[in-house]
């Protein structure tokens, strides 16, 4: 285990330092959260140990013995029409003692009007991406679990179309006595083999590299939740020009640029916190300070950056629901269900175990 590590490691390492770190990569639904609980706790899961079967597109690591034979189903309305649909279906091998998964990711963007180059309007052209995975994770020793996912992505934008093949690798250290969970994640490595134009090259992928770590205090009912995002990159912020400010000294124009430093360091960070209110209910809050610092509007912050959920747990299934407040302007509402498909329809067994 120790040397399959060493070589993930340095395996992420070397792809790190091949990555495109300026721009926008392709594939960007992909960085769009797959579940609503993870929505209303700023978009991202690393080490959250929730029983939501939907945490494991975010990292294959979180698949475990007691989401055996459950079904996630997750729906997210963005404004103008476009919407993003999640299902994942996780299944426990006593044999093999590994947890396997499947899912699919489904991006519809809505109806775009096509014009010429004379603003002529053409016609309504559809632009759809989805992405088909599978995952497993099994348990090493009595706190480690690592996990893997392989996704297929096909994109058609309206006549122009691109496929790539993927993988997310993750690790958790778990403490369930202490309710400490701490996890690393590599996500979307791969490659572009079908490119949208053959005149170009490949484009850039969505790569990430996330460190989370997840803690509820054993007489408090919260559980709090910390993720670093873009660890291979320091700088993430826009290339702004208007951050530089020109200064006339002695006849000469300078130019000064502040440095951000705390603002650079803090859009690597999101924060959750689940408020659990006995068995059944929970309440979430998140907060993400670079979509607060890429969307806000300047003149009036509100709530940029936040999010709120709500989740009500059931024997036989869990009910969640997810706001994502990018500005004034617009926000997003998820909603997804978690079945236990043996409590709920009688179909197959109940989940064996923990983690």
């Amino acid at each position: 285990m120790r040397i399959v590590l060493t070589l993930f490691f340095f395996t992420i390492y070397s792809f790190c330092t091949a990555q495109v770190t300026g721009g926008e990569s392709i594939y960007q639904f992909l960085r769009l959260s797959n579940s609503a609980h993870a929505t209303g706790m700023g978009g991202m899961i690393v080490s959250n140990p929730s029983e939501d079967v939907a945490f494991a597109f975010a990292n294959p690591a979180l698949l475990r013995p007691s989401l055996h034979n459950q079904l996630s189903i997750n729906q997210n309305f963005f404004i103008t029409g476009s919407s993003y649909s999640n299902t994942m279906y996780a299944s426990y091998s006593p044999k093999l003692k590994t947890t396997f998964a499947g899912g699919i990711s489904y991006m519809n963007h809505g109806k775009i009007t096509a014009t010429n180059y004379f603003g002529q309007t053409l016609n309504n052209v559809m632009a759809t991406e989805i992405c088909a995975q599978i995952s497993a994770s099994k348990s090493y020793k009595k706190k480690w679990r690592g996990g893997a996912s392989l996704k297929f992505v096909n994109s058609q934008l309206a006549d122009l179309q691109s496929a790539g093949l993927m993988a997310d690798a993750g690790v958790i250290y778990f403490d369930t006595a202490k309710q400490l969970y701490v996890g690393m994640l590599a996500k979307n490595i791969g490659f572009q083999f079908n490119k949208y134009s053959t005149q170009s090259g490949s484009e850039p992928l969505p790569f990430d590299m996330q460190l989370g770590i997840s803690k509820k205090f054993l007489k408090a009912p919260f559980r709090l939740n910390a993720i670093v995002h873009h660890l291979y990159q320091w700088d993430i912020r826009y290339d702004n020009p208007a951050d530089k400010v020109d200064n006339s000294f002695f006849g000469n124009t300078d130019t000064a640029v502040n440095t951000y430093f705390a603002d650079k360091l803090f859009r690597h960070f999101n924060f959750g916190v689940d408020l659990l209110l006995g068995k059944r209910l929970e309440l979430n809050v998140g907060y993400s300070h670079q979509r607060r610092g890429e969307l806000a509007l300047k003149e009036k912050l509100g709530m940029a950056g936040f999010s709120f959920g709500v989740g009500l747990n059931f024997p036989k299934f869990n009910l969640h629901y997810g706001r994502n407040v990018y500005n004034l302007a617009g926000t997003n509402n998820e909603i997804g269900i978690n079945f236990k498909m043996k409590e709920m329809f009688g179909l197959g067994k109940s989940a064996i175990g923990d983690w």
